[in-house]
């Protein structure tokens, strides 16, 4: 993966952080209201119904995730010039076709096409490279394969021991192997730690994969492991359609 630009804010801070999504349930509304220079005051009404709080059934109070988005917003909105209502994004605020929430935009967005702005709406060269830097940034390694097709112990303590890592490569191909873990060849050789990872097939019976550091970015972007062996076998099928292989 080639080198990409580093953006800076006004005031030179780098873009870093987090990409995430979320949702709760609560309490009353309540209105915020957000000055930006003398430019325009925006009075927002924020209901917590979607933003946060507690229901009483424990539900995860979100309303701080969600202000902080909206802060966010108005950043970017001054930054890239946008009049707050122009965009459009996705019920929880993600943004163009990368589904950038704003503070991931700020954080990680690039101008890769070189217009002055960052689009991920209409330009396809600024969403690849977003996509791109934002996967670097929560360790990428260029060349390294993503996943491992394994079987797993028969041992269901070895199992259970394995699959408690969730996601976060953590074993060394001797160490799986140790554990009952049966790899491929091309396994020998990886250079990164391993996560087992269950994937549940319905009725019938689960696959398991070995995720290296490049699973567990993508992960980074969806904690999913279900988005990303989605992402992964997509991709492969576009490369198998690209190289004249067919899908």
């Amino acid at each position: 993966m080639a080198s990409l630009p580093r953006l800076q804010h006004e005031n030179g801070n780098q873009r870093q952080g987090n990409h995430q999504k979320g949702h709760g349930a609560g309490q009353r509304p309540q209105r915020i209201d957000v000055r930006l220079g003398d430019r325009f005051r925006i009075g927002v009404a924020v209901d917590q119904n979607g933003l946060g709080g507690d229901d009483g059934e424990g539900r995860t109070d979100r309303s701080a995730f969600f202000k902080d988005e909206l802060e966010n917003w108005f950043v970017l909105c001054q930054s890239e010039g946008v009049e707050p209502l122009a965009w459009k994004g996705s019920y929880a605020g993600a943004i163009g076709m990368a589904q950038f929430m704003p503070s991931s935009f700020n954080k990680y967005a690039v101008d890769l096409d070189g217009d002055g702005h960052v689009n991920l709406h209409h330009s396809a060269a600024d969403v690849i490279g977003s996509v791109a830097n934002y996967l670097a940034e929560f360790g990428w390694k260029r060349g390294l394969a993503v996943r491992f097709d394994v079987k797993p112990p028969q041992d269901l303590e070895m199992r259970a021991a394995l699959l408690a890592a969730d996601v976060l490569p953590t074993f060394t191909v001797a160490e799986m192997a140790d554990q009952g873990v049966i790899l491929p060849p091309t396994a020998s050789a990886v250079d990164s730690a391993l996560a087992l990872v269950e994937l549940q097939n319905g009725d019938a019976a689960p696959s398991y994969v070995a995720g290296t550091a490049n699973f567990y970015a993508i992960t980074r972007y969806n904690r999913s492991s279900y988005y990303a062996m989605a992402v992964v076998s997509l991709g492969e099928a576009v490369r198998r359609a690209a190289n004249g292989a067919g899908a």
